[in-house]
C-alpha cells in the first residue's frame, strides 16, 4: 500500500523503473492519495494522482482518494 501525495521527492530510479520492479515482483499496489480535491484538484495534483492510479492499475490493485 502506497499512501502518498505522488510527488517525488528523492527517488534513485524512474517511474518505469519502479513500475518494472513492482511488476516482476508481482507486487499489487493500492495508492491512497492525500491530495486535498483528490482526483478532481489542481493540474500538479492531477497529475501526481494519475501516477499514483497507474501504480495501482497496472499492478493489479485499487486507488483511492478520499474526497475528506
Amino acid at each position: 500500500m502506497i499512501l502518498s501525495d505522488g510527488d517525488d521527492q528523492s527517488s534513485k530510479m524512474t517511474f518505469d523503473q519502479s513500475m518494472e520492479m513492482a511488476v516482476k515482483a508481482e507486487a499489487t499496489i493500492f495508492s491512497i492519495s492525500v491530495n486535498r480535491g483528490g482526483f478532481f484538484g489542481a493540474s500538479d495534483t492531477i497529475e501526481r494522482d494519475r501516477i499514483l492510479r497507474q501504480l495501482a492499475e497496472e499492478t493489479g490493485g485499487v486507488p483511492f482518494s478520499p474526497s475528506r
